[in-house]
């Protein structure tokens, strides 16, 4: 290789030193906070909950060890470009297959919570760090042989004292997934929308019959002749008493928020520090006068501290519980808020992230609560 220029020289520093400055970024923005980066892991699929937080602090530990030997100038031909450089290759496949599968969301966890990235940012910003490699690659001179122990050695260090400021906690799984009860809304049929789960009857399903057509017909038993006049009364029908269409089950809800089986309810899981499960709240306070005979209870993610002013800012209090990141990240496949109209226990709605439609949940109860008697 030609010996290196001046200029050349100086360019390698910028770029040896601007690469070390993002793998740091890169490993300090995903501890704070580290359950955060791990929830978006699982719901990548990457891991499971039982190994993601070995394998968060793994990595952290690997882009932290990169960093530093970036800074320091250490073994770049043969140890910390082609290790970077791997890395680097291996997540942007991931991103590229997991963008083409229909799954890219608001935020990969690439920098955390600190400086959140789509997917397909992610992967132009992977292209230019591998470009910027690639640079220094061939800006870097022949090295001597290196004794990889050394490295391996202070990847142990860095690893250990991770584990030492952020201990391991064992992540409360969710064992039986959230199965939502049939309902025969005609407007719950037509809604296609991200994050909301919702089922037709099985019947319904089978004969390939909408609900719109049901509505019909079973409107049109109701009407009956007046034998006495040329007038056509319609008859109200007898309302199905809401135990006999959704029976008292017990929930996977019921073990953080007692009593949440009987009637309707609503749970709300909402991180204290989002914006849009602060959007969710105000909007709910805003409506809740629509609606009678509903219960609420938020399930937070945050501090005590933080909760009265949530309440203040978002127009009403209401019950609640804190959660520990350990319980509340595994009842979410997306990022918060996630909502659950429940109906003795039976999950009727699902909605999380981007999905949730507060319009949708009270015309819901609205229509639950003119189609059952309690």
């Amino acid at each position: 290789m030609a010996k290196t220029t001046g200029t050349q020289t100086e360019l390698k520093t910028i770029l040896r030193l601007f690469m070390g400055i993002m793998f740091l970024f890169s490993g300090v923005s995903k501890l704070f906070p580290l359950e955060a980066f791990e929830s978006i892991t699982v719901q990548q699929g990457l891991v499971g909950w039982g190994l993601v937080p070995y394998f968060s602090r793994m990595l952290v530990s690997l882009e932290l060890l990169l960093g530093l030997m970036f800074l320091l100038n250490i073994k770049l031909r043969r140890f910390t470009l082609p290790v970077s450089t791997g890395l680097l290759v291996l997540f942007t496949v991931y991103l590229v297959y997991y963008e083409l599968a229909g799954n890219g969301g608001e935020n990969c966890g690439c920098f955390g919570e600190v400086l959140p990235l789509s997917n397909t940012a992610s992967i132009v910003k992977n292209i230019v760090f591998i470009a910027i490699n690639a640079a220094l690659l061939k800006l870097t001179g022949v090295e001597a042989k290196y004794g990889y122990e050394y490295a391996g050695a202070g990847y142990v260090v860095i690893l250990s004292i991770l584990m030492v400021v952020f201990p391991v906690r064992p992540y409360e799984t969710v064992e039986h997934p959230e199965i939502v009860a049939n309902q025969d809304f005609a407007k719950l049929d037509s809604v296609k929308q991200p994050g909301l789960t919702v089922m037709k009857k099985p019947e319904e399903k089978a004969a390939g019959v909408s609900s719109d057509s049901l509505k019909a017909k079973e409107k049109k038993e109701t009407i009956v002749a007046d034998t006495t006049s040329a007038t056509v009364k319609k008859k109200e029908p007898a309302k199905t008493p809401l135990k006999e269409k959704y029976p008292e089950t017990t929930s996977i809800y019921s073990q953080l928020v007692p009593g949440c089986d009987v009637g309707i309810k609503i749970i709300a899981f909402l991180s204290l520090d989002c914006d849009h499960c602060h959007a969710v709240a105000t909007e709910l306070n805003q409506k809740w006068g629509l609606v009678k005979g509903v219960g609420r209870h938020y399930l937070f993610l945050g501090s005590e501290d933080q909760v009265q002013p949530f309440f203040s800012s978002t127009g009403g209090s209401v019950n609640y519980s804190l959660l520990t990141p350990q319980k509340f990240f595994p009842h979410l496949r997306s990022a918060p808020p996630k909502v659950i109209l429940l109906v003795n226990g039976n999950a009727v709605m699902v909605m999380e992230g981007e999905g949730v439609s507060v319009s949708q949940l009270i015309n819901t109860i609205k229509e639950i609560n003119l189609t059952y008697s309690k």
